[in-house]
């Protein structure tokens, strides 16, 4: 069953034997595909966006939101990494910083991104 709006593709419900050979075109077409469980077909877990290795619908949500929680950290790391380099060349560029010094403050950020990353690990 494909679910359509607007002539977009929205979402795509399928039983394991409904057209075994559209499963897979459909999953890597919609904005988010997901297969689920282990045994299905090879050709639809690498087309799917998202593997779900029980068959558990009730996991959907908890995916979603972990999804949420891993942009909304990559976004941080980002607007981090961005204002740091700002600061670190302008004061770089007009002198306030030595080069040296500021070459040794270029790997800083990178400790800072791998702590707020870690945070991933935890389970909320």
């Amino acid at each position: 069953m494909f679910l359509e709006s607007n002539n977009q593709l929205v979402g795509i419900l399928a039983a394991a034997d409904t057209l075994r050979a559209e499963v897979p075109a459909a999953l890597a077409q919609a904005d988010v595909g997901i297969a689920i469980g282990a045994a299905g077909t090879d050709v639809a877990i690498e087309a799917a966006h998202i593997a779900l290795m029980r068959e558990d619908w009730n996991l959907v949500p908890e995916v979603l939101r972990i999804a949420q929680r891993t942009m909304r950290i990559v976004k941080m790391n980002l607007a981090f990494t961005t204002l740091y380099n700002i600061v670190g060349l302008s004061l770089a560029a007009f002198g306030i910083l030595p080069p040296v010094l500021a070459a040794a403050a270029q790997s800083l950020p990178d400790i800072g991104i791998m702590g707020n990353s870690a945070r991933l690990l935890k389970q909320k």
